[in-house]
């Protein structure tokens, strides 16, 4: 693995330290502070200044962790450099209470939980991804669009900051588990990086490059990004990673510290492989699972089941025409335009507004895995025949029967994300004013976002070989020795129906979310009081249709022909048309007993919305009122309770922070 790169005009001396990760990524070199940035704390003192850091996500005024009555995590890009992320769900494994089930790649498609609430769709349902404070979707369990999908850690990201618990339920929409916010580099300080990483022992390569710097008194700017090429480290027999991203800003700050004004654009152009199932030999001892090891010719560490020999196939569009689809994992595409406003009309009134235009499209194009022994195939059903035999349909050894102890069955997906842009904006209003001998600061908003989800998809059940490298597509045969009536073609035994009738599917939805919210705060003394409520009216309109039975579709292969049933989309169009309305509250306690130490508790209730998950379940009247079922479902809320203490000091010369807590979260339906 090599490792290389050059500092910017403007900076001072660099540091070059090669990193490899557990699955030998690409390093990621930690780059030393600029020189005209303000000194960095020593590592003795940096325990000592972190819970000093002033808080700016989900807060409702300026607050230092130590006395925020929130559990609250910031994590600097040079931790993030040194820890070599490969993925966003890497990244936030560095946010302590965060289960983060990373199986499917850099592209996303990872579950989120957060402390005591599990992934019940899978996604993310109850933590919200921002950058610079806004949303980038309205939903995290999006079916195939995920808010890991649209969101590249690079060193575009100044840090990335997380508030865990109820706090967040009032500072954001469908976030009662927790925010992460990735915060953008402004440009304060002059300087900048490019650095290169190349794969150790397979093919990957990426250029990251940030550069940041005031123009004059008043007007600063930066941009950065990455691009990348490659196939991974599980050694995919193509170009399976492809892809860039662009981030800029520039800032304009108003005279007499009155504010600033920014703009942002972002462009995200990414395909990335996905992983679904990876396969491994175990040994079962009771409920005891020991003794990890991989296949014989299938190792999970290394070896992907997408190869040359699968990287297309063929999909029966809903118009009935026959398509071939290229292999592209998770393909994202995001341009975004935004901006900020924050002004002081005076040191006690503040305005801010934050807004984001987004368009967004994408597709899920990817090979499942779903190991299967191959003597369990032989003599099962396939198409309404029993099946005798099985054939290599390609490679080395097309033709040959196929005799390998395993296999997979595992379907190929095509899921077209034809339009996922939303409009988001955030306007708040907050003041401070003295109240007898304490202090208190109150704050209101209106967030409003729109959110577009559609998509169409295709399922077809697959066969193919599991292999260390490029695997083929087997056909099925009712005879034996591969004789007999073809049951397969190109590994396929049909289009669209490999989950049934819920998964051939298309719609067009849209879902527009308002929220006002208000939180109040006090400080008397040692004691910190503070409280929010929000408001969420979610209305929902658009259209979904599921699958009705298709023709019979002839396709010919390198062995034959064979005949596949099918699903399209049809049957009774389901229509949306309503509103919901929920309330979400926290309320905080916060005792400073020193400067070093202080005590929290927290209760709280948060809502969320089920967006596209409710569609095709029997939850909408013809009118597209919910159903009684889709009323009981339409709403989760979650409520929590939490006790802890902040505690910072020195031990034998060592400094130390530590934030013991006890938690507790309750899940509830609408």
């Amino acid at each position: 693995m090599k490792s290389s790169q050059t500092r910017a005009p403007g900076s001072g001396a660099m540091v070059s330290l090669i990193a490899i990760s557990a699955a030998l990524a690409a390093t990621t070199p930690v780059w030393a502070a600029d020189a005209a940035s303000p000194a960095a704390p020593a590592a003795s003192s940096e325990g000592l200044v972190q819970l000093d850091e002033v808080v700016v996500t989900a807060s409702s005024h300026d607050k230092t962790k130590l006395k925020s009555s929130m559990s609250v995590n910031s994590v600097s890009q040079e931790q993030i450099k040194q820890f070599t992320p490969r993925s966003e769900a890497e990244v936030l494994r560095l946010i302590p209470g965060l289960q983060v089930q990373d199986t499917a790649g850099p592209g996303g498609n990872s579950n989120i939980g957060v402390r005591g609430i599990p992934v019940v769709t899978g996604g993310s349902e109850f933590v919200q991804l921002q950058e610079d404070g806004l949303p980038t979707v309205l939903f995290g369990d999006m079916n195939f669009g995920n808010n890991d999908y649209w969101t590249r850690y690079d060193t575009n990201v100044d840090r990335v900051e997380a508030v865990r618990g109820g706090g967040a339920s009032t500072f954001a929409s469908q976030a009662p588990g927790a925010i992460v916010n990735y915060i953008s580099d402004t440009g304060e300080h002059e300087g900048g990086a490019v650095g290169f990483s190349k794969g150790l022992n397979f093919n990957e390569n990426k250029i990251d490059f940030t550069y940041g710097a005031p123009i004059n008194d008043t007007l600063r700017f930066h941009i950065g990004g990455f691009f990348k090429d490659g196939n991974g480290p599980t050694h995919i027999g193509y170009n399976a990673e492809n892809g860039y991203q662009i981030k800029a800003n520039v800032t304009k700050e108003f005279a007499d510290d009155k504010g600033f004004f920014r703009i942002s654009f972002k462009r995200l152009d990414d395909k990335e492989p996905t992983y679904t199932t990876s396969p491994s030999l175990v040994g079962l001892n009771g409920n005891q699972i020991t003794g990890f090891s991989p296949l014989s010719n299938f190792d999970a560490r290394s070896s992907s089941n997408q190869s040359i020999l699968n990287q297309s196939f063929q999909v029966l569009g809903y118009d009935g025409q026959l398509l071939n689809e290229t292999m592209q994992g998770i393909h994202v595409k995001s341009t975004s335009f935004g901006g900020e406003f924050h002004y002081n009309f005076s040191s006690n009134i503040t305005v801010e507004d934050k807004f984001r235009w987004t368009d967004q499209s994408g597709v899920f194009l990817t090979q499942f895995t779903n190991p299967a022994i191959t003597s369990n195939v032989i003599g099962s059903k396939v198409n309404g025949q029993v099946v005798g035999s099985i054939v290599y349909e390609n490679g080395p050894n097309q033709g040959q029967i196929f005799t390998g102890p395993y296999l997979s069955e595992g379907p190929n997906i095509d899921t077209n994300m034809s339009d996922m842009g939303s409009l988001v904006n955030d306007l708040t209003m907050s003041g401070k004013f003295d109240l007898y001998t304490g202090k208190v600061t109150a704050k209101a908003g209106w967030f409003h976002m729109t959110q577009r989800i559609a998509e169409n998809w295709h399922v077809n059940p697959e066969f193919n070989d599991i292999s260390g490298h490029n695997p083929a597509q087997l056909d099925l045969f009712a005879g034996p020795n591969g004789t007999g009536q073809q049951l397969t073609a190109a590994g396929q035994a049909g289009f669209n129906n490999n989950w049934g009738s819920c998964c051939a599917r298309d719609y067009d939805l849209s879902y527009t979310d308002d929220a006002p919210y208000f939180s109040l705060d006090y400080v008397l003394g040692r004691f910190d009081l503070d409280g929010g409520v929000r408001i969420d009216s979610v209305k929902a309109s658009g259209w979904a249709l599921g699958g009705a039975a298709g023709p019979n579709v002839t396709v010919s292969d390198n062995l034959g022909t064979a005949t596949l049933p099918s699903l399209v989309v049809g049957g009774p169009q389901e229509n949306l048309n309503y509103r919901v309305t929920y309330t979400s509250y926290s309320f905080g306690l916060l005792y400073a007993l020193d400067n070093n130490t202080s005590f929290f508790g927290r209760i709280s209730r948060g809502g969320r919305f089920n967006g596209d998950r409710e569609i095709l379940g029997g939850n909408f009247n013809a009118d597209g009122s919910l159903s009684p079922s889709g009323q009981a479902t339409a709403v989760n809320y979650v409520t929590q309770q939490e006790v802890g203490v902040k505690r910072r000091g020195e031990f034998y010369n060592a400094d130390y922070t530590v934030e013991p807590g006890l938690f507790n979260a309750d899940q509830i339906a609408l």
